[in-house]
């Protein structure tokens, strides 16, 4: 006989979605997530690039008042 104890459980089938572009994208909507993805990459340039700024503008000043040159 065999009843649901003798059998392990069947494992849950993966409902996780991965990364990428979903298989039945249009190219109006591969356009769309593209330019949203460009738009992500450009604000994540800029804060980079402000932090950058922001580094090297207080090694200035540090360097300015290391050296007496305020």
């Amino acid at each position: 006989m065999n009843t649901d104890s003798d059998t392990p459980p069947s494992p849950a089938p993966d409902t996780r979605k991965g990364p990428g572009r979903p298989r039945s994208e249009t190219p109006q909507q591969r356009i769309e997530r593209i330019r949203q993805e460009l738009q992500q990459a450009e604000t994540a340039l800029k804060v980079s690039e402000e932090k950058r700024a922001g580094i090297v503008g207080a090694a200035a000043l540090r360097h300015a008042r290391h050296n007496g040159l305020n």
